[in-house]
């Protein structure tokens, strides 16, 4: 991963996978505090640009974004408005939500907090394939399952 950092893109990498066995002895070492570590390496590899705080402020406005998405989707569902309506109102209402306050909140110390509409279209877009499968799924367990719009 240093590797691939350092090289700034001008590296070929290929890929060769490994295949292990299964485990017949032991546990694995592999435990909390080793994925912090890493967790750590990378926000270091990343310029350091990320802080705890900043993270912090990212998460609690990813949370607040789900909790919009679900009262939208909720309360236009309880009107009789269709699924997909509902389903693709209640993301653009969160996303726009969330893409606005980390910019001018969560990331206020490392941007203008100026809303570049070019950014957030980029956004849009790769939010744009987490919705879609999202709906897919909406859709398998309300229509295939029979579970109630409420509880999918």
């Amino acid at each position: 991963l240093e590797l691939l950092m350092t090289g700034r893109g001008q590296l070929r990498v290929k890929e060769i996978p490994i295949h292990f066995h299964n485990r017949l002895h032991g546990t694995s070492k592999l435990s909390l505090s080793h994925h912090l570590t890493y967790l750590r390496q990378l926000i270091i590899l990343a310029g350091g640009t990320v802080s705890f705080y900043t993270a912090s402020r990212f998460a609690m406005v990813g949370l607040l974004g789900v909790f919009i998405d679900v009262l939208i989707f909720q309360w236009m569902t309880g009107q009789g408005i269709s699924l997909a309506t509902a389903h693709i109102s209640s993301f653009l209402a969160a996303a726009s939500f969330n893409y606005t306050l980390n910019t001018k909140w969560s990331f206020r110390l490392h941007h203008s907090g100026h809303l570049r509409w070019g950014q957030f279209s980029r956004f849009l877009i790769v939010g744009i394939f987490a919705m879609l499968l999202r709906g897919a799924v909406l859709a398998w367990l309300i229509y295939t399952w029979n579970m109630p719009t409420e509880w999918a």
